[in-house]
């Protein structure tokens, strides 16, 4: 049993519906993130320092 089969299991759900358990309901892949890296690693981002860019899709939890 894989780790997400697993956390989708306790939560009650299907592997597809925790995949996509966000605001957005889309999956986030590690494609994405690289695309992130690679932005913020570009002249975009020459002037930004100590950025948090959080890329889940969106949730509702207040941190």
């Amino acid at each position: 049993m894989s780790h997400r089969n697993g956390k989708a299991t306790r939560c009650n759900l299907t592997v597809e519906e925790y995949k996509t358990k966000n605001l957005m309901k889309v999956e986030i892949r590690s494609k994405d993130i690289g695309n992130m890296v690679a932005a913020m690693a570009s002249p975009l981002f020459a002037k930004v320092t100590g950025a948090q860019i959080p890329v889940d899709g969106g949730n509702d939890r207040v941190i």
